[in-house]
């Protein structure tokens, strides 16, 4: 999974872009964890 988001990032795409391009939409969790658990953040933490 890392090496798929690190080669999606290093084609230009943002984190939203990778999100839709992974995983196709956000997770219904970012809802109910008032968006602390989301498809982003986990994008995000693989590229800090």
């Amino acid at each position: 999974m890392q090496g798929r988001i690190l080669e999606l990032h290093g084609r230009g795409m943002n984190p939203e872009e990778i999100v839709q391009e992974i995983f196709g939409r956000e997770s219904s969790l970012v809802i109910f964890t008032e968006g602390q658990f989301s498809y982003k953040n986990f994008v995000e933490a693989f590229l800090k």
